[in-house]
């Protein structure tokens, strides 16, 4: 359920417009059986998801704006990044997964490029 409201919006899903370009950018620590369909409904709607990963297998801990570091029951929270996870997100979304980095907005650029073109 959480996969479905945090994916995708149903007004996306059930919309006319198609061709839409979703950009998920997680750690791929996602906690939700249901997240893999939503990725494919997405993609049945006629839309394309794209997974950027952010963080490394060793893990570390999650920061938050100013520097201070995300907290749970007082013991700093960690976080490892599932890149497999995302990489079966992105398939099921009919995109692609990328780590993100600088290096990948060229190829993000051109995908809007490429959206807003085919409208």
């Amino acid at each position: 359920r959480l996969a479905r409201e945090n994916l995708i919006s149903e007004n996306l899903v059930n919309d006319d417009q198609t061709g839409g370009l979703v950009l998920l950018i997680s750690d791929g620590e996602i906690h939700d059986p249901e997240a893999l369909r939503a990725a494919s409904d997405l993609h049945q709607a006629g839309h394309k998801l794209i997974s950027l990963g952010v963080g490394t297998a060793q893990g570390g801990p999650v920061p938050l704006v100013g520097g201070r570091l995300v907290r749970q029951q007082g013991k700093i929270f960690t976080s490892q990044l599932q890149r497999a996870t995302l990489e079966q997100l992105a398939q099921a979304g009919g995109g692609d997964y990328f780590d993100l980095s600088p290096a990948v907005w060229p190829t993000i650029n051109a995908e809007i490029s490429q959206l807003q073109q085919s409208r």
